[in-house]
């Protein structure tokens, strides 16, 4: 748009906020849930991501006097494994604008405003990549609920364990099949809710659409 520079605009200045009003960020609740209870936790190198698992459990005897105690040894403890994945919210900021966006003149310091941005881009995005099942980008993104919480927990692999293994249904997560509707919906999650709780550990957030 060409402005006509008159005398009253020539000499008075546009009224600014000096703010920049976000319209960009998303709702990202799950990812700062999980910040929140410390499931971030940053790592400081390696090739890969191992979590340690405990999922065996070991024999006991009920025996009186000089009764014998046999023994066999059992495997408890396994790992799973993931591939490090990356990503990157580019800023860049040319020396014209950087001249443009000094003294006097700036109102608003060019760069930070576009560090800030790039700090929501990485948070939008993220927040949106822990639905999802790790196949986007070319398998480059990370695996999110989509991949660790499956409509069939009875295959697939996750972390280097396939879950159609025998011996391997700690690593499938849990499920209730069928159709949801108003008169079954609090029995079915009720019934999730109680095969997630053991002991004091249990689900403290529930993620879903606004149709549920």
């Amino acid at each position: 748009m060409t402005q006509d520079y008159n005398d009253v605009f020539t000499t008075t200045l546009a009224s600014r906020t000096q703010y920049l009003h976000d319209n960009m960020s998303k709702n990202s609740a799950l990812l700062k849930r999980l910040k929140e209870k410390g499931k971030m936790r940053p790592i400081t190198g390696g090739s890969k991501i191992l979590e340690e698992l405990e999922y065996g459990e070991g024999d006991m005897i009920w025996y009186s006097g000089y009764d014998t105690i046999s023994f066999s040894p059992k495997q408890l403890f396994t790992a799973a494994e993931y591939a490090l994945k990356l990503c990157a919210v580019p800023v860049a900021v040319s020396g014209e604008e950087l001249l443009m966006n000094s003294g006097r003149e700036q109102t608003m310091d060019l760069l930070e405003k576009r560090i800030a941005n790039a700090e929501k881009t990485l948070i939008n995005k993220m927040a949106a990549a822990v639905y999802g099942d790790g196949t986007g980008s070319s398998g480059k993104e990370i695996g999110g609920l989509a991949l660790v919480v499956a409509d069939d927990p009875t295959s697939g692999t996750v972390g280097g364990i396939d879950r159609s293994v025998t011996g391997n249904e700690f690593w499938r997560n849990q499920v209730e099949s069928g159709s949801i509707t108003k008169d079954n919906i609090k029995q079915l999650m009720s019934s999730v809710y109680f095969k997630c709780s053991r002991g004091s550990d249990k689900p403290d957030l529930i993620v879903c659409d606004d149709n549920l």
